[in-house]
């Protein structure tokens, strides 16, 4: 299973980096690191941001810096709040992909932030579906 996580993460960077503007390397790093709560998500963040800055030719660090700040804060709120949620990944994916898409400068960033929202609660279903990675989240 974990090895299908890492291909569906190759191929979001890749269609991220190539086809759309919707953050969903983001949203995927987003919902593993509120699922696992593991530190190796920061090297996974800093390696799609620099597969991001190569792909789209931006400046290499910018997008890891972002993920890597991004991540570390969400997992800050995890000792006051509790981030196994639908409501936390719902807005916390809703206020990443809006500040990632006004720093790169997206158009129309409200409804592409909004919709990356969704997106984000439907990885977030599948994936604590997943027994590798479901295994600790049991909350609603």
């Amino acid at each position: 299973m974990l090895l299908g996580v890492l291909f569906i993460y190759l191929i979001f960077i890749l269609i991220e980096g190539t086809l759309t503007s919707l953050p969903f390397s983001l949203l995927l790093l987003l919902n593993i690191a509120v699922i696992t709560k593991k530190t190796w998500v920061f090297a996974a963040a800093f390696l799609a941001g620099l597969l991001l800055d190569i792909l789209t030719l931006n400046p290499l660090g910018k997008t890891s810096l972002f993920f890597l700040i991004f991540i570390f804060i969400v997992l800050i709120y995890d000792r006051k709040f509790e981030i196994q949620t639908y409501p936390f990944v719902l807005i916390s994916s809703f206020f990443g992909s809006l500040v990632y898409l006004i720093i790169f400068g997206y158009p129309s960033i409200f409804a592409q932030a909004a919709f990356a929202s969704t997106v984000a609660v439907l990885f977030f279903f599948i994936l604590r579906k997943l027994p590798i990675l479901g295994q600790k989240a049991q909350a609603i």
